[in-house]
């Protein structure tokens, strides 16, 4: 899937498979944090996923960005973890079981 935004969502087929496959929580990793990471978090949050911004699987062109970045969706629009507490979460609940979308 192709995307000409920062956002994930805008003008692709993101949201329609989300829906198609019963996605309700989105575990956003990429680059750039502030822009492109951010804004699909911020959308998907405005769609009524629970939004899951992994820290450690993202970048930015600085620290500085990259956490206020992480600031921003863990104090509004969702929640930051690593991916170890993830991987933790997973291994106590077997039966949330992860799909991947690529």
């Amino acid at each position: 899937m192709k995307k000409h935004r920062y956002s994930g969502f805008v003008h692709t087929r993101l949201e329609s498979v989300l829906q198609t496959l019963k996605i309700e929580t989105l575990i956003i990793t990429g680059v750039s944090t502030n822009l492109c990471v951010e804004s699909t978090a911020r959308e998907g949050f405005m769609l009524d996923y629970r939004i899951v911004l992994m820290k450690d699987a993202c970048a930015a062109f600085s620290q500085e960005e990259h956490d206020m970045s992480l600031k921003t969706v863990d104090t509004y629009f969702g929640m930051v973890a690593d991916t170890e507490q993830v991987v933790s979460f997973w291994q106590i609940h077997p039966t949330y079981s992860p799909q991947l979308i690529t």
